[in-house]
Formats: C-alpha cells, sequence, structure tokens
C-alpha cells in the first residue's frame, strides 16, 4: 500500500521538514517558499529555510519549479502532508501565522519585486482563497489581489472566474466607499 509506505516515511521525517511541509500542504499543492519559511520562524522552527531546502532536495517531497515557487511532486505526497502534517502537526496558532504573512506580504512591494511572475500569482491566489474561506479581512489588499488574479484568469481567457473574482474586488471597494 504505497499510502502506508508515504505515511511512514512522513513519520521518519524531521520535525521542523514535517512543520514546513504541513504548513505549505495548508495552503494549496504550489507554495512560495519564502512565505512558508516566515511563518514557521514566527512559530518557533528557526531553520525554517534548511527545513524547506531539505524537504525538496534531500527528502524529496517537493521540487523547485522556479527560485522563488515550490510544488509538491506527487498528489499522494501533498495528500499525506495535509492530512497527517495539517491535522497532526500544526495548531491554529501556525495556521494563523501563516495567514497573517500572506496578507503581509501582498503588501510588501520589495517581497513582491523578488519574487516571479508565478509566485506572485500563487500568493495572490492563496490571499483570494483565505479571503474567500472567512480566514482574512476583505479589505484593500484582497481587493487588490482578486484583481491580479482576475486579471490572469482574463488572459487564460477563463472569463466566468475573471468576473467572478472583479466582482470581489469590487464588491470590497464599494463597500470602503458606502462607509466613507
Amino acid at each position: 500500500d504505497p499510502d502506508a509506505v508515504f505515511s511512514e516515511y512522513w513519520d521518519e521525517l524531521p520535525e521542523p521538514v514535517r512543520h514546513v511541509l504541513a504548513l505549505a500542504a495548508s495552503v494549496d499543492t504550489h507554495y512560495v517558499p519564502e512565505i512558508i519559511a516566515t511563518a514557521a520562524m514566527a512559530a518557533g522552527i528557526h531553520d525554517a529555510r534548511e527545513a524547506i531546502d531539505r524537504g525538496a532536495t534531500v527528502y524529496e517531497w517537493t521540487r523547485l519549479l522556479d527560485a522563488t515557487l515550490h510544488a509538491f511532486v506527487e498528489p499522494m505526497l501533498f495528500s499525506i502532508a495535509k492530512s497527517r502534517g495539517v491535522d497532526q502537526q500544526l495548531i491554529e496558532d501556525d495556521l494563523q501565522a501563516l495567514r497573517q504573512t500572506i496578507r503581509d506580504a501582498v503588501d510588501d512591494e520589495p517581497l513582491l519585486e523578488r519574487l516571479s511572475p508565478s509566485s506572485r500569482l500563487t500568493l495572490w491566489r492563496h490571499h483570494v482563497s483565505l479571503v474567500e474561506q472567512g480566514l482574512l479581512p476583505t479589505d484593500h489588499a484582497a481587493a487588490a489581489s482578486a484583481s491580479n488574479v482576475a486579471e490572469d484568469c482574463s488572459d487564460r481567457h477563463d472569463h466566468n472566474e475573471a468576473i467572478r473574482l472583479l466582482e470581489l474586488a469590487l464588491d470590497r471597494k464599494s463597500t470602503r466607499l458606502n462607509s466613507s
């Protein structure tokens, strides 16, 4: 049973590696390692950057898509990191640190400039997802992230999703205007 084998492999990973992989899996199959490292360090994992690198190079649970974007190698590894890691490894403070790191990152222009276009889009998608789940506020940053993701959807001819995201962005802007 491959699931049992990889679950056992998960248990053998060093705790810091499990922690960063669990944080990454809590958002999606693709993630921005700098965001995960910042959130993990806030949770007390001081060697988070090294743990992220080891997750990719030593243990091969993830791979580098570019210098600022990683992804899980296989859906099964993502699933195990999500089920075992998020449910058993992380506490609410870890998830809150990650949400706050994502929220702060979308307003951090120097960080955004360092990220590849794919990483920026991934970050904005994570932000929009957290807003839609009610885990982050619908604020100016949410409107900007939704607009950025909508532009990408339009470029890929996914016009229905672009419209839905623009409505989310416009709802936020109209709410702010009406409350002034």
